[in-house]
């Protein structure tokens, strides 16, 4: 779908004039033109950046914290030579996985951050989609049709050039088998047999854990980096876990979307489900209609509104305000389907009011405890570890 949606605005790119053109009320770096956006990697990141930003990403409010993914991502890439400009962005999803853009673009979410125990496994995250980053695979991806066994290469790759980045930066090297047990331990459990025989378009956890295991023991130096304990612990502080409240949260009968600053106070409704991108629910009337509420980037919201055809869906944007602590400013969409949808839109609308405080004082989301034991996934034994 990501890559659909970027070539077909690559393609409409080639009616632009010769000065590099505004996407999503956002103008390109110099340089990037109806010309070379396609072909430049920096432009072709900068572009498939911005479009994932405003349309399917978001990033993740904790200026510290980002500051000091930055920070180690940085470090990394200048100990390897690479004197390019890197993006670090922390996405604001509980899901366990980090990202690697066109050239030089990189995201992690918050649910991986989660997952990890110091610094050095940080930067083995890192490490491994730098590696992502270096040997072009998202590029290579998003221009041709990968094999299985491509794919599977990939990740190896970029695994055991996340050690040698590891190594050159001073980090220790053992970070990397530890960062994918603990990765594997959550998908798996603590220990799975069966897991030499895992889907085919990923090697392994085994295979992946002895090649890294393999590699790191060519570093015979220790690690040089010092301090990663305390920094790692203090910008860790208040790093939110699960679905944050703030963002959306269904209390009694009332929508609450705190970060903009809007509650709607819903008529009889049925089987709420909170998901981590949007509020979903039926409202009983007469003939069921299901609701989602969810924000969305200013400069996509009215397009999507605007762009309606479907008899059996209406859609209303209800502007947020401009000062979120995304940067950024949303809107509330909301989308009705079923029969006569619009009813039920008007009767949703004339119920939107600010939020009271007393309401966003009760949404505290969980934060994470970085001293918890955790397991580390092993083929045939139960380990815990920091």
């Amino acid at each position: 779908m990501r890559t659909l949606a970027i070539a077909a605005l690559v393609g409409a790119l080639s009616a632009c004039a010769s000065k590099p053109p505004v996407i999503f009320g956002e103008r390109m770096p110099r340089g990037c033109t109806k010309g070379n956006v396609a072909t430049d990697e920096r432009c072709l990141g900068w572009l498939v950046d911005r479009l994932w930003m405003v349309t399917t990403l978001r990033p993740y409010r904790d200026a510290e914290l980002t500051a000091y993914v930055d920070s180690v991502g940085q470090r990394l890439v200048r100990a390897h030579g690479d004197r390019r400009e890197w993006t670090f962005a922390i996405l604001d999803s509980d899901v366990v996985n980090a990202y690697a853009g066109i050239g030089t673009h990189l995201y992690i979410n918050r649910g991986i951050l989660a997952v990890l125990r110091d610094e050095d496994e940080l930067a083995a995250v890192l490490g491994h989609e730098i590696g992502h980053a270096l040997g072009g695979h998202t590029h290579a991806a998003l221009i041709t049709s990968q094999t299985w066994r491509e794919k599977r290469d990939d990740e190896i790759q970029a695994d055991e050039t996340g050690v040698r980045l590891l190594a050159e930066a001073g980090y220790d090297v053992n970070a990397m088998p530890r960062m994918l047990r603990a990765l594997a331990a959550g998908e798996l459990g603590p220990s799975d047999p069966s897991t030499d025989e895992e889907q085919s378009t990923y090697p392994s956890w085994f295979e992946r854990i002895a090649r890294v295991e393999l590699a790191a023991s060519a570093y015979a130096h220790p690690p040089r980096v010092t301090g990663g304990d305390e920094r790692f612990q203090r910008a860790m502080a208040n790093l939110v876990v699960g679905t944050d409240p703030r963002d959306h949260a269904m209390v009694g009968t009332t929508a609450l979307f705190a970060n903009i600053g809007i509650a709607v106070d819903v008529p009889e409704r049925e089987d709420p489900d909170s998901s981590t991108d949007s509020l979903d629910f039926i409202v009983a009337t007469p003939e069921l209609h299901s609701v989602d509420m969810r924000l969305m980037d200013h400069n996509v919201a009215p397009l999507m509104a605007s762009d309606q055809h479907d008899p059996d869906q209406a859609m209303h944007v209800i502007r947020g305000r401009s000062d979120s602590p995304f940067g950024r400013q949303l809107d509330l969409v909301i989308t009705v389907k079923g029969s006569l949808p619009t009813d039920v839109m008007w009767n949703l609308v004339q119920h939107v009011r600010p939020m009271k405080r007393e309401e966003l004082a009760a949404l505290r989301p969980a934060l994470v405890n970085i001293n918890a034991p955790r397991l580390l996934w092993a083929p045939r034994a139960n380990l815990a570890t920091k």
